[in-house]
């Protein structure tokens, strides 16, 4: 059992290190240092950005060629 080790991995790594693998361990938070995200990357502003841009290079194509 993990846990009959966790006063020895404290000592050993401190307990923000030991906190953050149990973390990773459990699936609370899968990349350390990384922020969540949902499946639509609403966190990320710029990959929003680029996908408007995106939306509308297609809706200027469809015009262009819809002429």
């Amino acid at each position: 059992q993990p846990l009959q080790y966790l006063n020895a991995f404290v000592r050993m790594y401190g307990a923000d290190a030991v906190e953050a693998a149990s973390a990773a361990m459990s699936g609370e938070a899968a990349f350390y240092g990384l922020q969540p995200v949902d499946s639509d990357l609403h966190a990320f502003a710029a990959h929003q950005s680029l996908l408007k841009a995106y939306e509308k290079l297609q809706r200027a194509k469809a015009a262009f060629w819809a002429k």
